[in-house]
């Protein structure tokens, strides 16, 4: 799955992965940079 940046800095998360992980709007996500690439958590 792909999402895009917006200008705003902004992406989408795919409704897919939503449901799978059960997110909704209040939660929030981690992003870890490391030399591997980017993660979220």
């Amino acid at each position: 799955m792909r999402s895009t940046i917006t200008a705003r800095g902004q992406t989408v998360i795919a409704a897919k992965i939503r449901q799978q992980f059960h997110l909704s709007p209040s939660d929030r996500l981690e992003w870890i940079v490391d030399a591997s690439g980017i993660h979220m958590n």
